[in-house]
């Protein structure tokens, strides 16, 4: 609700409406967008995506050999994507590997460290043969 105060111009006015606020300060009186309480962070989905990410980024950096790289980069370049416009978009092996990924970890899956069609000719570190 808005309080006006009339006489020969407007003197005075004070509240809110249509989520308006009308504020008077040094400058005088003048309407401001009604200030909202911060955000409550993250939800839990955007969470799991993220904690879904840094294991892949983890993956990539303690189980990719050049080799394994080499078959994600082969992957990428027989599989380009397209944007929303139509307009072919050639990804790296990292790109394609994160996004052939994530929602598998998100649902709680296990990552495939190669691709799909390809196999590992040089051994990988211990940790990483549980995502062959």
């Amino acid at each position: 609700m808005v309080m006006v105060k009339l006489g020969g111009t407007i003197t005075d006015i004070q509240g809110k409406v249509g989520g308006a606020v009308w504020r008077s300060d040094v400058c005088g009186s003048h309407l401001q967008k009604e200030p909202r309480p911060p955000g409550g962070g993250p939800s839990p989905a955007q969470k799991a995506r993220r904690r879904a990410f840094q294991f892949l980024l983890t993956i990539t950096k303690r189980c990719f050999t050049v080799e394994v790289a080499a078959y994600w980069q082969d992957y990428a370049d027989k599989h380009p994507r397209k944007n929303k416009k139509g307009k072919v978009r050639d990804l790296t092996w990292f790109q394609v590997f994160i996004s052939y990924n994530i929602n598998k970890v998100v649902a709680g899956e296990d990552p495939d460290l190669l691709p799909p069609g390809y196999e590992l000719i040089e051994p990988v570190p211990e940790w990483c043969e549980q995502f062959l």
